[in-house]
């Protein structure tokens, strides 16, 4: 395989914009050489005109400059027509992809940290702006160079000098502001977690009057992260006010050394003209990439961090044709270590899960909190991966079969149902463009929310969200989540404390959809706390501290024939040790878990 075949989606973009960067950098050669013009015109004002007195001479020049001045902005131009292009056809085609590779991570702590569509936008606002046309022209800031030395050593040394004691100031600064910068950074997405959700729990604040105390904290978090934020900014400051200071001190030094050099006849006066454009023309690149280094770096850092994101996220493979899933769920050795940096989390949240649910079987999964009921459902659903372990579904991997495949195959409720700024039919539709309006109404009507639906002030079109939408009660959530799980009635539906805030009659409609759903023989997980869920199941699972529970019977496990059975795997599979099965009496188990 080539080179090119073995590229992320984001280093192939820009390997196919080489030939505009290659444009941008054959345009700013053109743009420097005419740079030259001011300093070639002073050169020959001084030196020619004034001495002959020749106005034709005169006018000849200023119309020779004026002409290629216009050049040099048409090139100006075009060259951040092509960066803007370039930055445009970035955001085109990477944008949808760095939306689905950021879902596909996960949640991160900080929000901010490593969000791929954060890092597009500094990329993107980095090849628009001023601070990559100073990248384009600073490897001509040797040619330059080169001909100060030619117009005198002396003259090229004063600019090389100033150069030097501009960068080493900048590496100062930089090593002394770091750990600041960082820290700041730091406080300030403490300080933005605090503020949201402070904001999202609103409510239960003004109940139990918090607010006093709390904006007292807010207040000593600011406090705190501005004093880092004046740490951080001081060096910059200094260091800006150095490159001024140094720029107006070189022009000084420049015609004090190129005076003594026209008193010993070494170069003409045109000359001395001449040098202080091009230092000019040297410094500017420089100094504005050294102001602004905090930029550059942060587009250098979204750089290498978009590459690691394309390539965690890459999943280029030759998809063959799959047969449509069918619901038989294969969970085996499912094991989920603490996150790191969490404090007293020793046990792993799951340990060593495995279990066989066969096709159109009505699983009940119970336990306490934090038992590993809610993780595992999202593992399950495909929503995060285990450590240890794998789920398979018609006895494929999960993760191997492709997302169009499972599509229309999972429908997952999560124990806080999210909705995103839009219709509730495109939340129920799940943004699929092909879903119809019968597809929402019949999932609708299943979960039992399609009275509620209709009842909103514009029906399905209603727009739901925080900012723009109209206030939804958590039943009201809760039942176009249900109708989310089961658009296109799925083969494998799994729902994570479905009876949350449902009334009496939307548990009536939810018990209906779960017998329906067994009719049609969809197979169905239910994680929950209700007892009255017992009477819909035909298996149950009990998790106690990530691992499974055995009750009063113990059985061996048998074949998928027997209906009433748990297949729970053999753990051979992975350890060579048998696995019993876990059968309890519902009368029985029922009561345990009211005394619970």
């Amino acid at each position: 395989m080539d080179g090119a075949g073995t590229r992320n989606l984001y280093s192939s973009l820009l390997h196919h914009q080489k030939s505009g960067f290659f444009l941008v950098l054959l345009l700013s050669a053109l743009i420097n050489i005419l740079t030259l013009t001011g300093s070639v015109f002073m050169l020959q004002v001084y030196d020619r005109v004034i001495p002959t007195g020749s106005i034709t001479t005169l006018f000849g020049l200023f119309t020779i400059a004026v002409t290629l001045y216009g050049f040099y902005a048409v090139f100006d131009v075009l060259r951040q027509r092509i960066l803007s292009r370039i930055s445009l056809r970035v955001n085109l085609d990477l944008g949808e992809e760095c939306f689905r590779t950021w879902i596909r991570s996960g949640p991160r702590k900080p929000p901010n940290d490593s969000e791929p569509l954060v890092h597009l936008g500094v990329i993107t606002k980095f090849l628009s702006g001023p601070l990559a046309i100073s990248i384009f022209d600073l490897p001509f800031v040797p040619l330059f160079l080169m001909i100060l030395l030619i117009i005198h050593p002396w003259l090229g040394g004063v600019v090389i000098a100033a150069i030097l004691v501009s960068a080493l100031a900048s590496l100062t600064v930089t090593r002394i502001s770091r750990p600041w910068y960082s820290t700041a950074r730091q406080q300030q997405q403490i300080l933005q977690e605090f503020s949201d959700r402070s904001r999202n729990a609103a409510d239960a604040l003004a109940a139990t009057q918090m607010q006093r105390h709390l904006s007292k904290r807010w207040k000593a978090m600011q406090d705190k992260f501005l004093a880092y934020s004046q740490k951080t900014n001081l060096p910059s400051e200094l260091l800006s006010t150095a490159n001024k200071t140094l720029r107006a001190l070189l022009q000084t030094v420049l015609l004090t050394v190129g005076a003594v050099l026209v008193i010993w006849d070494q170069i003409t006066p045109g000359m001395i003209m001449a040098v202080l454009i091009l230092s000019g023309r040297v410094l500017t690149p420089i100094d504005h990439l050294i102001t602004r280094w905090r930029e550059v770096g942060n587009a250098f850092t979204s750089h290498r961090k978009m590459s690691s994101f394309h390539n965690a996220g890459n999943t280029d493979f030759k998809e063959c044709p799959v047969p449509k899933p069918k619901g038989h769920i294969t969970v085996r050795s499912i094991t989920v270590f603490p996150a790191q940096g969490v404090r007293g989390l020793h046990k792993p949240p799951l340990q060593d899960v495995s279990f066989d649910i066969p096709l159109g079987t009505r699983l009940g999964i119970f336990g306490h909190s934090s038992a590993g009921k809610s993780l595992l459902a999202k593992i399950m659903s495909g929503a995060t991966r285990p450590d240890i372990g794998e789920i398979f579904i018609d006895g494929i991997p999960l993760h191997d079969w492709p997302s169009e495949s499972l599509e229309r195959t999972i429908g997952y409720l999560p124990q806080n149902v999210a909705l995103l700024p839009a219709t509730v039919s495109d939340n129920i539709a799940r943004f699929d463009m092909s879903a119809t309006a019968d597809d929402v109404i019949a999932a609708a009507k299943l979960a039992g929310a399609h009275k509620m639906i209709s009842s909103l002030p514009h029906g399905y079109s209603t727009q739901v969200g925080e900012r723009n939408g109209i206030p939804l009660s958590c039943g009201q959530i809760q039942l176009i989540g249900l109708a989310r799980s089961f658009l296109f009635l799925p083969a494998l539906v799994i729902l994570d404390e479905p009876y949350t805030h449902l009334d009496a009659s939307g548990i009536v409609a939810f018990d209906k959809a779960i017998i329906d759903l067994k009719q049609e023989n969809r197979t169905a997980i239910i994680m929950s706390h209700n007892p009255e869920t017992l009477k819909l199941l035909d298996k149950i699972l009990t998790l106690e501290n990530g691992c499974l529970k055995d009750f009063e019977h113990h059985d061996q496990a048998k074949s998928r024939e027997y209906p009433s059975r748990i297949n729970v795997l053999p753990r051979s599979i992975v350890q060579n040790q048998p696995v019993t099965v876990v059968q309890p009496n519902v009368a029985t188990f029922q009561r345990n878990l009211l005394k619970q």
